[in-house]
């Protein structure tokens, strides 16, 4: 079964996306602090880190090479507000796996995080 770690700091959004890939079949963790998010990653692996956009460019990148210090394939989807594509490269060039924009469609935020997992034991495997 698949496991997922949630960094939000909006509770309203991690009991929605709780809610969500729940229902999806995943055993979810739910974190508002990444420090304690990391601290985790030491005594397991998730499936996938669905995280929401940091809000600063450095402190996204810092969060996504700890990730990866780590756990170095561990794929980390990242969401985010806005229509500047640039935040999406952004992502991508740091290391996130896939990049979602908000408001969110339910059904494309899971299609997401299972090609990220789909494509990681794709690369594991061949």
């Amino acid at each position: 079964m698949n496991s997922i770690f949630i960094l939000a700091s909006d509770p309203l959004l991690l009991e929605s996306l709780n809610k969500l890939f729940s229902r999806a079949g995943f055993v979810v963790s739910l974190f508002q602090n990444p420090g304690i998010l990391l601290e985790r990653l030491t005594e397991g692996q998730p499936s996938c880190i669905l995280a929401e956009d940091l809000s600063v460019k450095a402190t996204n990148k810092t969060l996504i090479d700890n990730i990866h210090s780590i756990t170095p394939n561990l794929p980390i989807v990242l969401m985010a507000s806005g229509n500047d594509i640039s935040i999406a490269v952004e992502a991508i060039r740091d290391g996130a796996s896939d990049f979602v924009q908000k408001p969110i469609v339910d059904r494309i935020l899971v299609e997401c995080v299972k090609d990220a997992i789909l494509n990681l034991n794709e690369s594991i495997q061949g």
